[in-house]
């Protein structure tokens, strides 16, 4: 799939679970690097959100869930308050079998930004094959004080839960982009 190819399909996505109008995806015209995927953050939802935006998560006949308390869910990295670019992504491919609190530091040592919660949701929400792969640990949130926001496959449903900070398993990795970019 070309980038192009990929944008669009996010755009499409979004606008068909009633997330954004097409109008308002006009904030990103001119926008996309050209031959890096990135990831569109088109609109900012808190976490008491989370449930209602995963419920619009398809992967194969299956809607997404989440079973996170939002009173417990906190980002740690700044995020931009309005739409965003998340550029030159990483899905977490490349860290498969790290702890969550190791992927954090080496993300930052490598001067990119962690996924917080937002972003894998987007991405899940445009492009859920990525379970065919693997699982992704959103190491740019917490919840509670030793969890870490996940998105996994539970009986082929696509949940939003968490996981130990220290925990690695060869089938969760932790996805990451160079920058984000505010239209």
């Amino acid at each position: 799939m070309t980038t192009e190819e990929f944008h669009d399909r996010q755009m499409k996505c979004v606008v068909e679970a009633g997330i954004v109008t097409v109008n308002e995806l006009n904030v990103f015209h001119g926008k996309i690097p050209a031959h890096k995927y990135c990831i569109l953050v088109p609109r900012i939802f808190p976490a008491s959100e989370f449930k209602a935006v995963m419920g619009k998560v398809e992967y194969g006949e299956k809607k997404g869930d989440s079973y996170l308390d939002p009173q417990h869910h906190s980002d740690i990295i700044k995020v931009p308050d309005g739409p965003f670019l998340a550029v030159g992504i990483e899905d977490g491919r490349g860290r498969l079998n790290t702890p969550p609190s190791e992927s954090y530091k080496k993300i930052l040592a490598e001067k990119r930004q962690p996924y917080p919660t937002l972003v894998g949701i987007y991405h899940i929400l445009t492009y859920s094959v990525i379970f065919d792969s693997h699982n992704m640990d959103l190491v740019g949130s917490r919840y509670g004080s030793d969890g870490v926001p996940c998105l996994y496959l539970r009986g082929g449903v696509p949940e939003l839960y968490a996981s130990f900070l220290d925990g690695a398993d060869p089938a969760w990795g932790a996805p990451s982009c160079e920058e984000w970019i505010v239209p």
